[in-house]
């Protein structure tokens, strides 16, 4: 049994048809590409990544027993480890940042501070004690603050 196909001016898509079908993948298209989340900027990045990091060394002390603590230098912030005598860099710069991404240290009490190194320094307590703090990212008009807790939680401050 043989089929014959016949091809009459009739068969396929029109115009029309193929216009209204690319109009409808557009619209999907746009409704896809509303929908997805905004880019984070680099400092909104650096923020993120800083808190998540404060957390991490957080436990870290606690779990390993060791006493941590991050150091803001320009450009970046480093961990680093006390051996019973002095601060050691731990195995790798912690965190680069942006450029022209500034992070500064704030205590309620700064006269508690012996030195200038020292303010600069984030310590974290194998107990998991710490002090209130206040860490400040800025760049420019790009301000925010992570207000870290006494009982050593970190809280995002939109402050600009």
């Amino acid at each position: 049994m043989q089929v014959h196909r016949s091809f009459s001016p009739q068969s396929g898509m029109t115009l029309v048809e193929v216009l209204l079908v690319i109009f409808i993948m557009g619209l999907v298209a746009g409704v896809a590409v509303t929908t997805l989340p905004e880019r984070e900027s680099p400092q909104e990045e650096a923020v993120r990544e800083l808190g998540q990091s404060i957390r991490t060394i957080q436990d870290q002390s606690v779990l390993t027993g060791d006493v941590l603590a991050l150091r803001t230098e320009k450009g970046r912030v480093s961990l680093l480890r006390w051996d019973g005598y002095e601060w050691q860099p731990a195995e790798r710069a912690f965190i680069d940042l942006p450029q022209a991404v500034n992070v500064r240290l704030s205590r309620a009490d700064e006269r508690r501070t012996r030195n200038e190194d020292e303010a600069r320094m984030l310590v974290f307590d194998p107990l998991g004690v710490i002090e209130p703090i206040d860490v400040t990212i800025s760049a420019g008009k790009f301000e925010r603050t992570l207000r870290i807790t006494q009982d050593g939680e970190v809280v995002h401050d939109a402050t600009g």
